[in-house]
């Protein structure tokens, strides 16, 4: 969650067996300016996958790593 607060409208989801990361009140232009802040965690956790979905950004698999966002 630490890495999204600079992005105003960026919105972090604990979803029990995945970390969601909402872009729907992002600006347009900021888009891939998050998404470069979400792989810049998971580079640091190998086993986990980025993929990319119409309203949700971002969608990871997780364990114990929530805050690092």
């Amino acid at each position: 969650m630490e890495k999204t607060k600079s992005t105003p409208g960026a919105k972090v989801e604990n979803n029990k067996f995945c970390l969601s990361v909402h872009f729907r009140c992002v600006e347009e232009k900021k888009w891939s300016e998050l998404a470069a802040q979400v792989r810049s965690v998971l580079k640091d956790y190998l086993k986990l996958r980025f993929s990319q979905r119409r309203k949700v950004r971002c969608v990871i698999s997780h364990n114990s790593f929530l805050n690092s966002f």
